[in-house]
Order: C-alpha cells, then sequence, then structure tokens
C-alpha cells in the first residue's frame, strides 16, 4: 500500500502517512463521536511496520489531553492507528479532541461505567495488530519509540514492554523494566501497563475485568503470563508518566485488588506474606508520615532520608538512573 496522493489530508502526523479509502466509512452507536474512519479513511499493516493501536481514555482532563495526544501524533513511525475514548468531557477536553479530529482515526465521547470499561470500549475499536493503552497525562517518551519497536523489526512474542520515566525520590529517573515477568509473577505485574504492546487478538479475547476499579490491567497482564503467552522487555524507554496516578490516588483498594488478583493465580503462603508485607508497610508509613508532620519535622526527615539513604535504596529496588533532561531527545 503506498501513501495516498493528491488528498487534502495532511501527512505531517504518524497518523497521516499510510491511509487507504475504507468502502464504507465507520457508523457506530456512541453519543457522539468521529475522526478519519468516519471519513471513509483505513490502514492495514505492512511487511515490516504493523499498524500499532494507540487507546487513550480521558475524562475532564483538558490540562494534559494535548500533550499525550500529540506525544502520538508526532511519532516518526508512520503506521499508528489512535483511538481516543473520552468518558463525556466538560471541562474543554471534548473540543481539544475535536480539534485534533482529522488526524485521530476515531474519538468517541459519551458517558461511561469507568476506567476498564473506557479501556475496553477503545480495544474494541481498534483495528491494528499492536495494541498500547497510554492514558490521558502520560506521554510517549519521545518521538522515535514505536519506530525503535516496531520498524523493520521480526517479532516473535505475544507482547513487547519497556521501561518508564517516572518520578522517583522526587527527581525523574528511568525505571528499568524487569527482565522476566514469569519467576516472580506471584509477586503481581511486573511491568507499567503503558509500557505494554500487546497483539491485538489476545487484549480483544482477553480485555479488562471490570469488577476491579483500579488494577484492571494488572488482572489482564497476570492471566496472560499464567496462560503461557510469551511477552519480551525491549530496551526503549516507552513513556513518562504524569501527575499521580489513579492507583496512587487509591493505594489501598489497590492494594486489596492486587492482592486477590495475585491469589487468583498464584495461590499460595509466599503470595499473601508479599502482599501483607506491602500492605502492612503502606498503612504504618502514613501514620508515621501524619505524626511526623503534624509536629513539623517531616518534610526535613524526608530531605534527609532522600540524601544519604532512599537514593541508594530506591536504585537497588527500581534499577533506576536519574534523566538528564538535556540529553533527552
Amino acid at each position: 500500500m503506498q501513501e495516498i496522493t493528491g488528498s487534502t489530508q495532511d501527512k505531517t502526523f504518524s497518523t497521516n502517512r499510510l491511509l487507504k479509502r475504507s468502502d464504507t466509512p465507520f457508523v457506530g452507536n456512541f453519543k457522539s463521536y468521529g475522526g478519519l474512519r468516519t471519513e471513509g479513511w483505513k490502514k492495514e499493516s505492512l511487511d515490516g511496520k504493523p499498524l500499532v493501536s494507540v487507546v487513550t481514555v480521558v475524562r475532564n482532563d483538558v490540562a494534559n489531553i494535548e500533550k499525550t495526544i500529540l506525544s502520538v501524533l508526532n511519532q516518526t513511525y508512520s503506521n499508528v492507528e489512535y483511538v481516543v475514548i473520552d468518558g463525556n468531557s466538560t471541562d474543554g477536553t471534548l473540543e481539544v479532541i475535536k480539534k485534533y479530529a482529522k488526524y485521530i482515526d476515531l474519538w468517541v465521547s459519551e458517558p461511561d461505567e469507568g476506567l476498564f470499561y473506557a479501556f475496553n470500549k477503545g480495544v474494541d475499536l481498534v483495528t491494528g495488530e499492536w495494541v498500547q493503552i497510554l492514558n490521558c497525562g502520560d506521554f510517549l517518551y519521545n518521538n522515535t519509540v514505536f519506530a525503535d519497536i516496531f520498524e523493520g523489526k521480526k517479532i516473535d512474542v505475544d507482547g513487547l514492554y519497556g521501561s518508564a520515566a517516572c518520578y522517583v525520590n522526587g527527581r525523574m529517573a528511568i525505571v528499568e523494566a524487569h527482565e522476566d515477568l514469569y519467576e516472580k509473577a506471584w509477586q503481581g505485574m511486573r511491568l507499567i501497563h503503558e509500557t505494554l504492546f500487546v497483539k491485538a487478538e489476545i487484549i480483544k479475547k482477553f480485555k479488562f475485568d471490570t469488577k476491579y476499579k483500579v488494577s484492571g490491567d494488572g488482572d489482564f497482564v497476570l492471566k496472560c503470563v499464567s496462560k503461557g503467552y510469551k511477552f519480551r522487555k525491549v530496551n526503549v524507554v516507552v513513556f513518562e508518566t504524569g501527575p499521580q496516578g489513579y492507583s496512587a490516588k487509591h493505594w489501598r483498594l489497590a492494594r486489596k485488588e492486587n492482592w486477590l488478583i495475585a491469589r487468583s493465580y498464584y495461590p499460595g503462603l509466599k503470595t499473601d506474606l508479599f502482599n501483607l508485607q506491602g500492605w502492612v508497610y503502606d498503612e504504618v508509613f502514613r501514620v508515621f508520615k501524619r505524626i511526623m508532620s503534624a509536629v513539623g519535622v517531616y518534610d526535613f526527615l524526608k530531605k534527609y532520608y532522600r540524601r544519604y539513604w532512599g537514593d541508594k535504596i530506591m536504585r537497588e529496588k527500581y534499577h533506576y538512573m536519574v534523566v538528564d533532561e538535556k540529553n533527552k531527545n
């Protein structure tokens, strides 16, 4: 399939470089929707250039949606499908999405029943070979992420995952992905879901269990791992985290769901002890933080810890290196 010629479509962005006319424009049963597919455009995988589908879900995040969108559109890789699921935003988010409608393959805006319902809606709508879920407020790390992973590569596994740029000890750091997801799978999901690219047929088959409010992504990954699907680490920093995530804000619920998920696939005493230890640590730390804050010494202790112990401890735990922003692409 050749790039389109003689078209008014702008080829500046990753989603507009390889387009083909569809016999029938997309028609859906949604409150509000639009995008390239509704105008009669489609895409397909090519040799050495598989179609990579990205799903972003959002509700009322006008401050971050444009940066997330542009991190996808500005990829140098030229075979990208982008689906945006909006949960009936009222703060101007939808207006930003519509601003980029001629570069987004499909956007949908309507009320939904929660995060993982929205994930599943997006998964149902993608047509690519590989699927990534990129939350609003998170951003692809640089413009060559997709090209570095997929361009001309022979891929013989079911999923690929990389590293992430996250805030650790108050500094942006590259957190290295675990080499092996299987040996310690009983500890839970050992990757960050935004770094994961999974074959479309797998994610469409299993989807996300909507009984979970925070950890449906962990359930999906452990389900795949426990069933023997093969995921491989790639030496690529995939994305950069934005503001504090939903699971961090609802940490107690996340702990509960993570424990239940781990037990459902890897039941046993070591699974229970590992999750109990993590839960007790979180509870004790938060009590300590409240007491130290009340007496006005928490900030001092935090600075002291980070300066003398924190960096060493966290490096051993997360295998990270501090980002030099000047050298970031």
